[in-house]
């Protein structure tokens, strides 16, 4: 007569076991865990990873162009047309000499012809060279005459550019050339410029790159009186 209820209280342990199995499994399964970094497991979007804006209809240009926003900086052109007599500055290139041992004195220079060009101011070259190239004198310290004269009219603007040569101690530089197609540049000599520029001769020496002493030229630099004056006014 108590068979009955054991059997029952059995079937409902079983029951109560079996719920709390169920419901472990579904805690387990409702558990993600990720054994490996989020980026290797889950790949990137091609979509998802670009971003355009929505699509929009071509713009009509006009047929003639508006004005631009990009504003292009006039440049001034230099006015040179306002050159005067009493603003000249005159280069006489005299003579050349030969040293005893210069180099120039080699028999490979029998033939060979030189003239002299100089950078002055912002002159172009064509205007700052002896016209005629003079063979290289042979007997040691003969001379070898150019004796060219070039004057320079100055505009006020290449006077102030003049001025701020002398403030800032630049030299006139003048250049030894071979004539010829196959010209080479011999030697260079430098000039001090003074504010008070004379008629007195001027002796400079002809160096080349390692100092080694190629010929002496005698020139004559001179400047008008008042060439400085327009810069008062």
């Amino acid at each position: 007569m108590f068979g009955k209820p054991k059997q029952e209280s059995e079937e409902s342990s079983r029951s109560k076991a079996s719920s709390e199995n169920s419901e472990q499994l579904g805690d387990r399964q409702r558990m993600v865990v990720f054994t490996d970094p989020l980026h290797k497991s889950i790949p990137p979007s091609e979509t998802s990873s670009v971003s355009s804006p929505p699509p929009k209809p071509p713009v009509r240009l006009p047929a003639r162009g508006g004005r631009s926003a990009i504003r292009v900086k006039s440049v001034e052109q230099e006015d040179d047309s306002d050159v005067d007599e009493s603003r000249t500055v005159s280069i006489f290139i005299d003579r050349i000499y030969i040293p005893e041992f210069s180099r120039l004195l080699h028999p490979s220079f029998d033939d060979v012809k030189v003239y002299v060009d100089w950078f002055f101011l912002d002159y172009p070259l064509e205007e700052s060279r002896t016209p005629q190239a003079i063979s290289i004198p042979r007997i040691p310290d003969s001379p070898g005459l150019f004796a060219y004269k070039k004057e320079f009219q100055l505009s006020k603007r290449r006077v102030a550019l003049l001025e701020q040569w002398l403030e800032l101690g630049n030299r006139l530089d003048f250049t030894l050339i071979t004539e010829g197609e196959d010209s080479e540049e011999l030697a260079v000599a430098q000039l001090e410029l003074s504010r008070t520029a004379t008629d007195e001769t001027t002796t400079i020496q002809f160096l080349d790159i390692n100092g080694e002493h190629y010929a002496d030229l005698d020139l004559i630099v001179s400047y008008s009186p008042q060439i400085f004056d327009c810069l008062k006014s």
